[in-house]
């Protein structure tokens, strides 16, 4: 698939607003609506499939005196600018984490406080996981995620997945630069309604929601008696 920026969607949209070459609309305010266009886009596809955007990350925690994990440094792709991202678990993982049993790790609440029974916790502050006690902190993890869209500078290649949507964004983008001079948007607005319609469709019979339970292939007792995480999570 041909790599777009954000800059080619910003063309498409003052095509269609008929605003080329036209400077009532500065380039850093075309920037705005663009991203602004991206977040609507992720938003509309979020709702329709709310796994689409999960993703993982792997990380060693080499220390206690770091005891946490920051989901805004790499190798996440949590935008410490952009909102909308989602924790999904947490798992600790002895070894390769394609080759050992994980573990899952639970958010500290008071129906896991118990350090007895859950020695292993984390509370999540911000776009960082701090592990609790500090003491368990050392280890391998792999941590579930959905990210929301970063904010993209001039010329930044769009993600992957929105490409396929470039339309929708252009109309998006295209409507924001109208509305904010009071132009009819009408059209645009029927176009907008339309592909929205047809995006939520291809992405929501993505989503197969018998199949998104992932089970520790340990018995219960077995993570019982080693201590380690909440039987019965994923």
């Amino acid at each position: 698939m041909p790599a777009v920026t954000i800059d080619n969607v910003i063309t498409g949209a003052q095509d269609r607003s008929d605003k080329i070459n036209d400077p009532s609309v500065a380039t850093a305010v075309w920037l705005l609506y663009a991203n602004a266009a991206i977040e609507e886009l992720w938003e509309v596809i979020a709702a329709a499939n709310p796994t689409y955007w999960d993703t993982f990350g792997d990380v060693t925690v080499a220390s206690s005196a770091t005891p946490f994990i920051d989901l805004a440094a790499a190798p996440f792709t949590a935008d410490p600018v952009s909102g909308g991202w989602v924790m999904r678990k947490l798992r600790l993982v002895e070894k390769d984490p394609t080759q050992s049993v994980p573990v899952t790790v639970v958010k500290r609440t008071l129906a896991t406080k118990d350090l007895q029974r859950y020695p292993r916790g984390y509370i999540l502050q911000g776009k960082r996981l701090y592990f609790d006690p500090p003491t368990v902190a050392p280890g391998n993890y792999r941590v579930y995620y959905a990210a929301g869209p970063a904010v993209l500078a001039a010329a930044t290649t769009l993600p992957v997945e929105i490409i396929p949507y470039r339309e929708y964004l252009e109309v998006s983008t295209a409507m924001r630069a109208l509305a904010a001079e009071e132009s009819d948007v009408s059209v645009l607005g029927a176009q907008l309604a339309d592909l929205r319609a047809r995006i939520i469709t291809t992405v929501a019979a993505q989503d197969d929601a018998t199949a998104d339970r992932i089970q520790d292939t340990l018995a219960n007792d077995e993570l019982q008696r080693w201590g380690f995480g909440v039987p019965g999570l994923y």
